[in-house]
């Protein structure tokens, strides 16, 4: 029936065939190609076409499986269901509307759109991204960034977590070598990576927040001025250190910003050197002890502070041992180096420096005397007897130097306890014991003849060492001799050692066991004058030091190294 334009019950028309004033070329499964026009009303399969004209193609209810429209475009569906659709081309617009199957090419897509789905897959070119809004990866998915190629990608993903954390980046490059570091709170910042950064100032020298972790070595008369905690994170620190003797370095705190109570500090002699870190309160932490000087703003009298390269207590008072820095140390760290202490107390002989080490035997001792076994029996004797080198304890705080040293103000303190330390090569301790003994003083030793018994001058025990010495003598001869000049082979004696036997009174019994000793000698010596001023080697013998490597006669030969003697 073709009545009116209406076509209904089309199984073929063939090509040519003819629908009003309009041919129809082809109807073949519900596809329509070459329409030039169709009044409205017009059937193709079960689906109205209300009007094609112009290849537009409007007003449809629904289209099913229906891929083409000739070769033209669909302009516009609206409020309309679309499936099966082969493709939409540029310029299409589909609103309110739900799409459930195929390609969107080069679509607008508003702020409020929604799009879900596990077919989408976004490729945007070389095209920018922009979005006001946060960009979101969910369930744990990662941001991959491509290589030039695009062959491979590194990423970033989030672990799992408890609570929302933002990072924002520091708005500036950073130094060479820097890295990232955070203030707890996600803020990042640039700061010092691998190692401390090292600046030298001989000059006036702001430091600025951007100097966080820098080591600043400071010579000449120089101020370093800190920045205001206002301007910093909390936790920012640097280190001063000064780094030559002419003038003092002065540190100084910033508007009213406190060091440790202070506007300022002095770093008064060479290599002293102070950790600042600052608070949340207008205020800088001193970090560890021994680090700052005492000067135009005096520390807490209970920190120890260096004074001339030697420890004191903040408010310039010192010790009277080194016993007494580790009993009253409180939160201070007492390092082995050295210290001022004041045997007699306030008031009377003023304080002097010696080295104290604390890391052998519980610490604590008091260096009475360091010995260069090299040295000839008159030196000996001088270093027994009187002040040597008595003001630098540790030449270039190395307690192993050849120097001899002895203080005569640690004489006549009283001493319960003894430590001898052996180094072959002025950098380290090769041998050590310890021992217990009734209190004495060193003049009692020194200032006295020899005493011709099996322990020496009094009953010690040992307390400690590595090569397990049994027995430590003190002024000890084995057979007394009327002689002065100690020249005759008739024993042994010996000022201060350990021993690993029992020694009896034989000749020659002292230097035929191991033994770590301090003026040992193969003779006897005189019971006149004091052990200070007779001391003596058997010409041909001049072994008056001894080790563990070398005590079996010694063949002419004496151990070579430094000896030091520390009291307690």
């Amino acid at each position: 029936d073709v009545d009116n334009t209406k076509v209904t019950g089309l199984g073929a028309l063939a090509t040519k065939s003819s629908v009003g004033n309009s041919d129809i070329t082809d109807i073949d499964n519900t596809k329509v190609t070459g329409l030039g026009s169709l009044a409205t009303k017009n059937y193709v399969g079960a689906n109205y076409i209300t009007s094609v004209y112009a290849h537009k193609v409007t007003g449809l209810g629904e289209l099913a499986t229906l891929n083409r429209v000739g070769n033209n475009k669909i302009n516009s569906v609206s409020y309309t269901k679309v499936t099966g659709l082969g493709g939409l081309s540029v310029k299409n617009a589909v609103s309110s509307a739900e799409v459930t199957d195929g390609t969107l090419t080069n679509l607008d897509i508003s702020g409020s759109a929604a799009i879900d789905g596990t077919k989408i897959v976004a490729n945007f070119g070389d095209q920018n991204i922009s979005t006001s809004g946060d960009l979101k990866l969910n369930q744990g998915a990662h941001l991959a960034l491509y290589d030039s190629d695009n062959s491979n990608w590194s990423g970033f993903k989030s672990p799992a977590l408890t609570q929302n954390i933002v990072y924002t980046l520091p708005d500036t490059f950073g130094a060479d070598g820097d890295v990232l570091t955070t203030d707890n709170t996600g803020n990042l910042s640039w700061g010092p990576g691998g190692g401390m950064r090292v600046e030298s100032k001989s000059s006036n020298y702001d430091i600025t927040p951007s100097d966080r972790g820098v080591l600043f070595l400071a010579g000449g008369d120089t101020v370093l001025t800190l920045p205001t905690i206002s301007s910093i994170s909390t936790g920012f620190s640097v280190v001063i250190k000064r780094s030559d003797g002419t003038e003092k370095v002065t540190i100084k705190a910033s508007g009213d910003d406190e060091i440790e109570g202070q506007p300022e500090l002095y770093l008064n002699s060479v290599y002293a050197s102070v950790h600042l870190i600052a608070s949340d309160d207008k205020w800088w932490n001193l970090s560890g002890s021994g680090t700052i000087e005492s000067g135009g703003g005096a520390p807490p009298p209970d920190t120890l502070v260096t004074v001339d390269s030697a420890y004191q207590w903040g408010d310039g008072s010192a010790e009277i041992s080194c016993a007494a820095y580790i009993a009253n140390a409180g939160s201070n760290t007492v390092a082995s180096g050295q210290y001022w202490i004041d045997p007699d107390g306030a008031g009377g002989a003023a304080a002097f420096k010696t080295y104290c080490e604390n890391s052998l035997a519980n610490g604590g001792w008091t260096l009475a005397y360091r010995f260069n076994s090299s040295g000839s029996e008159t030196v000996t004797r001088s270093v027994l007897a009187g002040n040597v080198n008595a003001q630098d304890p540790a030449p270039n705080n190395n307690p192993y130097s050849s120097q001899a040293f002895h203080n005569q103000q640690i004489d006549s303190s009283y001493l319960t306890e003894y430590l001898i330390v052996f180094s072959p090569d002025n950098s380290a301790r090769s041998a050590w014991g310890s021992a217990s003994c009734p209190s004495h003083r060193l003049t009692d030793v020194t200032g006295n003849p020899w005493v011709g018994s099996n322990s020496g001058r009094y009953n010690c025990t040992t307390t400690g060492g590595d090569t397990g010495y049994s027995n430590f003598k003190i002024a000890m001869s084995t057979n007394l001799q009327n002689s002065s000049d100690c020249s005759t082979d008739a024993g042994d004696s010996v000022v201060w050692g350990f021993f690993q036997n029992s020694s009896s009174s034989s000749t020659d019994s002292l230097d035929y066991e191991p033994n770590l000793s301090i003026g040992i000698s193969d003779s006897e010596c005189a019971r006149y004058g004091t052990i200070a001023n007779v001391f003596g080697r058997r010409a041909g013998y001049p072994s008056d030091f001894d080790s563990p490597w070398n005590y079996n006669s010694h063949s002419g030969a004496e151990t070579r190294g430094v000896f030091l003697l520390y009291i307690k």
